[in-house]
Order: C-alpha cells, then structure tokens, then sequence
C-alpha cells in the first residue's frame, strides 16, 4: 500500500510540473485507516474471514493518534478544497489524511 501512495504522489508532482504551463493543477490524497460500507466496529467472534483481524483492528487505532479510522465523508472536504479555487496555486501534492498515523 505505501508504494502505491508513493506512487501516486510522484505522479502528481510530474503531472503538476508537465501540467503547469496549462494551468492545470494536479493533487492527489493520501487518505488513512478507512470505515466503509461494509466496515463493523469489531469483527464477529467466529466464522471471520480474517482470522486474527480484530488485532489488526487493535492496532490500526494505536498507531492513528486519533484512535479511529476515517468516515468516507471526512475525506470529502479535502479533496473538494483541492479541486476548488481555494486551493488555486496548491498542485503536485499529496495531503496525508490519515487521522495522524503518518506524523513522526
């Protein structure tokens, strides 16, 4: 997963460079732990697909300063303000919505 995130952030940052002289802006989003859909607080006790996921679960929270994984409506607003006219002179970045995981 962190190639892949690697990877799109230097694509971003070639496509600003190429993009610029167009005036075409290009941003990318590093979003963290996610609930989805299909997503539960705790997985069931038995019959779980994933055998030993509720530590993974454990841990995902320990190492997110905020201690939960992102709604998808939290990663909204940040892409909307990347793709807006407020963020007019932001391109060739990779904000890290991550809840602070990534903070060293």
């Amino acid at each position: 997963m962190a190639t892949a995130k690697g990877a799109l952030g230097r694509f971003a940052r070639n496509l600003a460079v190429e993009w610029a002289p167009d005036d075409i802006r290009a941003n990318t989003m590093n979003p963290g732990y996610t609930m989805n859909p299909g997503y539960t607080e705790r997985p069931p006790a038995s019959g779980d697909v994933n055998p030993g996921a509720g530590d993974l679960e454990e841990e995902a929270r320990n190492l997110t300063p905020l201690g939960r994984r992102g709604r998808l409506e939290e990663f909204a607003d940040p892409v909307v303000f990347l793709a807006s006219d407020a963020a007019a002179f932001v391109t060739g970045r990779s904000p890290m919505v991550d809840g602070g995981y990534c903070i060293e």
